[in-house]
């Protein structure tokens, strides 16, 4: 059962074995205690400290902001946060010295971090480089399940900025990352503004990668915002990517090893600005030495943009094997390299769709191939083909097909049947005729205090009870307000605060949480996960549906609250 960033059930945290010690940590206690429920300890790293805390030991950390950086010691330790992300907080700052977590001490299987926002983290230095603003591993296993990761790779002294990894660094490591969140994380120079991966493994599940930006790139804006590997093995499944900026291979960047991405989302990344460097790759970008394979993914209104000599190519994809994939709304600026490809760059494809991106110039470089695929022009290759996929809301970027689509029954007949029993359909999605659409967007945002109109978006087309989480997001919020998510099970519309409720039945509301950003502007933005946790704790099941949206505080508008739009969902297995 996946938990959430909000709660995570105590019951699954109480089970330890008769040679296994569980401490409690609270910022809130009086210190230093003795880690017992009645007297916990009042800081991680003393906690941690403790002789009588052995490897095999779980540390049930209780709700609070915790100011300090965290060694694991060599020791193999659980650290779970008692009631979730949104209220569990270990608070860097530009001044700290080091990652806010590190292992470093070949620490094994079993070495966890749960249930925590990691913000502000200002890396560990490397020589004369910072990296891994909020966790450094090195030579060790890190497992890292439920946490949120924002706002890190700022530093007060020289270098002012974490160069590789603005959120998570490893080498050498053994990572495993699990409905995890990575927003607003920043690196200069280098790459990997959010996660940075070298001579590493590493497993990344149900995650999100949005608004991470590489910056100070006047020739070579580096690579890979949401993710740079350059290792031995990396998996990626079911992640999404959206709005990352870098040189290039915007959303994620595989330098070296074997990278698979399994039904994952690329949207709305940037490759560009670098004078020194073509900018390819704004959705996923594989360098030659590298072999990158993505099924079943979207590369959709990624922009390769660039304002040096070089250009850029390749919008949605670079250097990759695509299967099953679909690459709509893409855009570049051509390169001055002789066969480039607006939207996919020296890719092989098979089982795809094309369609609707830059007419700027051809879609497939000279050097890309296709079979099996819905082109939105003429190349050369067993059966391909030029016809509108029909696709089911091309204006919300919603690619299912709809019933006639050419695509469906289109891919290798050699491939694998549709769970139907059907030949292979050609894209990402496989076409169901009781298909109706994913969440949708309704009702009006209130207008906040600095003018902002705040926007309601979400991360996927199919809510599952059990699959990957449907998240929603609100963006153009005040920086630095609190706020909270609450739903309900019918819609409406009626004047309140100012602004329009969007929900008429009984409320819920979910956890508090900051907007971050920064005071003074409406670059906040909120989260919520739709957990089969937490769908199964509020009896939301197959069939079910939810109405929800965000308040927080405005301390200018007349009534102090600001209220977003409202996304309708409904819910399947």
């Amino acid at each position: 059962m996946k938990l959430l960033w909000t709660a995570i059930p105590t019951v699954l945290l109480a089970l330890s074995s008769s040679a296994q010690s569980t401490w409690y940590v609270s910022a809130s206690a009086v210190g230093p205690g003795d880690g017992s429920q009645a007297s916990p300890y009042v800081s991680l790293q003393y906690a941690i400290a403790q002789a009588s805390t052995l490897s095999g030991d779980t540390l049930l950390v209780l709700p609070g902001s915790y100011a300090e950086q965290i060694n694991y010691a060599g020791k193999t330790l659980a650290i779970r946060s008692t009631l979730g992300a949104y209220r569990t907080i270990l608070q860097g700052s530009v001044f700290d010295s080091d990652s806010l977590v590190s292992v470093v001490s070949g620490e094994g299987t079993g070495t966890m971090l749960e249930g925590f926002t990691l913000r502000d983290g200002a890396g560990h230095l490397v020589g004369s480089e910072a990296r891994g603003g909020a966790v450094f591993v090195q030579s060790s296993t890190l497992e890292i399940r439920h946490c949120i990761f924002r706002e890190n790779g700022r530093r007060s002294a020289a270098p002012l900025f974490v160069r590789y990894g603005g959120a998570i660094h490893g080498d050498g490591a053994t990572l495993i990352v699990e409905d995890a969140l990575f927003h607003g994380n920043l690196v200069a120079d280098g790459g990997g503004a959010a996660v940075h991966l070298t001579s590493s493994s590493a497993t990344i599940r149900n995650s999100g990668f949005a608004f991470n930006r590489i910056i100070s790139c006047p020739g070579d804006c580096g690579r890979g915002a949401g993710m740079w590997f350059e290792g031995a093995t990396l998996a990626v499944e079911d992640c999404w990517f959206q709005e990352n900026f870098a040189g290039a291979g915007g959303g994620a960047y595989v330098g070296g090893g074997a990278a698979q991405f399994l039904r994952c989302r690329f949207e709305l990344n940037q490759a560009g600005d670098g004078a020194l460097q073509p900018s390819w790759g704004a959705g996923l970008l594989g360098a030659p030495t590298a072999t990158v394979f993505a099924r079943r993914c979207v590369f959709a209104n990624n922009l390769a943009l660039s304002t040096g000599l070089l250009g850029g190519a390749g919008a949605g994809a670079a250097g990759a094997l695509l299967e099953h994939c679909t690459l709509s709304g893409n855009a570049a600026t051509l390169a001055s390299v002789p066969g480039a490809g607006t939207t996919a760059q020296n890719c092989s494809l098979e089982n795809c769709i094309v369609w609707n991106n830059s007419a700027s110039g051809p879609a497939l470089s000279g050097s890309s191939n296709a079979t099996y695929s819905d082109l939105q022009e003429s190349l050369p290759g067993i059966g391909n083909f030029s016809l509108d996929p029909k696709y089911f809301a091309e204006s919300v970027a919603d690619y299912h097909l709809q019933s006639g689509s050419p695509c469906i029954d289109a891919g290798n007949p050699s491939s694998p049947l549709d769970p139907d029993g059907s030949l292979a359909d050609s894209g990402a999605f496989t076409h169901s005729p009781t298909y109706s659409g994913g969440p949708t967007v309704y009702c009006t945002s209130k207008v906040n205090s600095l003018g902002c109109l705040p926007t309601m978006r979400h991360n996927n087309f199919d809510p599952s009870v059990f699959g990957p989480p449907l998240v929603v997001f609100a963006t153009g919020i005040l920086g630095q307000q609190n706020g909270l998510l609450f739903w309900g099970t019918a819609p409406g519309s009626f004047p309140f605060l100012g602004g329009t409720m969007c929900i008429s039945s009984a409320l819920v509301r979910t956890s508090l949480q900051s907007s971050g950003g920064s005071s003074g502007s409406c670059s906040g933005t909120y989260y919520f996960s739709w957990t089969s946790g937490y769908l199964a704790a509020q009896n939301l099941s197959a069939g079910s549906s939810a109405y929800c949206q965000f308040w927080y505080r405005d301390p200018a508008d007349p009534f102090t609250v600001g209220i977003t739009d409202a996304v309708a969902i409904q819910f399947v297995p």
